[in-house]
């Protein structure tokens, strides 16, 4: 029988009176990576502590290759569970050489062949040639590759990877990320990547965990989680959704910018939230708009323009880097999708 790469049941910690975690229930398969994404503080580095086992849960059960490894009454070490770990500030010992710093790990069992072992993982991660560096002769990314190096000399049943890009410039955590999913799909690795950056999130994860003050809002694919938000706070927090309400009718959502297509699921005449994102939302310049451009950000093939509806309400709209309106332009509104929103029922 297959085991689970990793599963939590119903797993909780508190840390005195605040719940950092609370009743999370996940799974992953062998190969799989999944993404914990979510706001800072949501609890995501701590369900990542207590899969390493850095902090022991109040309640609930931890199962590796369907070992458990953390109940009510066991608690199996960080050194004893076959997990490797790369850090955010990457951990290596700056008086050791990139050799030293990869082979730091290795169980004393397997030292005879650390050499070996070291060269191989070094031309893994493309840095074949350099063992006998430095840390503060590498760049960034360099240092970052040499950390899942030591992490994954040992062969962990799991890779826990914690906001690993996020001290990388721009262009390079870019580079970085797409390296790094190519790395851990070409290993068949299972391994498990914390961020708060949701671009990231939805490009490095064959599945999402969603999290929202120490819960698990959503799991489920990048498109899935981005399509289909199971709330509202995945869909604003996921996609930078704007909700605009209206009615719904058989042809589609009756709003202040018109009616919008297709029709949801809903009763007619029921009082919905539907989710615009900025590229479902279309304008163009009109002396008798009843709408307001309040602001242009120019995000170089793109402007993002934030429009204030006759309600009051905000939208957000894109379009190309060539049309340039200024604030206090009168534009018309509307939205044609061209495929379902989300929507969710309003109280």
């Amino acid at each position: 029988m297959d085991h689970l790469a990793l599963e939590l049941k119903n797993v909780s910690k508190r840390f005195g009176e605040h719940p950092a975690v609370q009743g999370v229930d996940l799974q992953l398969t062998p190969g799989e990576v999944l993404t914990l994404v979510g706001p800072s503080g949501c609890g995501k580095t701590t369900v990542l502590r207590l899969i390493a086992g850095f902090e022991r849960p109040d309640s609930g059960e931890i199962l590796l290759g369907g070992r458990s490894v953390a109940n009510r009454t066991k608690f199996v070490p960080p050194e004893h569970r076959g997990v490797g770990m790369v850090f955010q500030d990457y951990a290596l010992f700056p008086h050791l050489t990139v050799g030293d710093n990869v082979a730091f790990g290795l169980p004393r069992a397997q030292r005879d062949k650390r050499a070996e072992k070291v060269e191989f993982m070094l031309r893994l991660v493309g840095l074949d040639g350099r063992q006998d560096a430095y840390p503060q002769e590498l760049s960034g990314g360099q240092r970052q590759r040499v950390a899942l190096a030591r992490a994954l000399l040992p062969q962990p049943v799991l890779i826990l990877l914690d906001e690993p890009l996020s001290s990388l410039d721009a262009d390079l955590r870019l580079k970085m990320r797409e390296e790094l999913r190519v790395l851990l799909k070409g290993a068949k690795l299972s391994a498990v990547f914390v961020t708060h950056d949701q671009e990231e999130a939805l490009y490095l994860g064959d599945r999402l965990a969603v999290m929202n003050q120490g819960r698990v809002e959503q799991v489920g694919t990048p498109e899935e989680i981005f399509s289909a938000p199971a709330s509202d706070f995945v869909a604003e927090f996921m996609g930078k959704g704007d909700f605009l309400p209206g009615t719904s009718t058989p042809a589609g959502v009756q709003t202040e910018i018109g009616l919008i297509g297709p029709a949801v699921n809903a009763q007619p005449g029921a009082a919905v939230d539907l989710v615009l994102r900025a590229d479902d939302v279309q304008f163009e310049a009109d002396l008798a708009g009843d709408s307001i451009i309040l602001a242009r950000h120019y995000r170089g093939t793109t402007n993002l323009y934030r429009l204030r509806l006759p309600s009051g309400r905000l939208l957000h709209a894109t379009a190309s880097h060539t049309v340039r309106y200024r604030p206090g332009t009168r534009v018309r509104v509307w939205a044609e999708p061209g495929h379902a929103l989300p929507w969710f029922a309003r109280d």
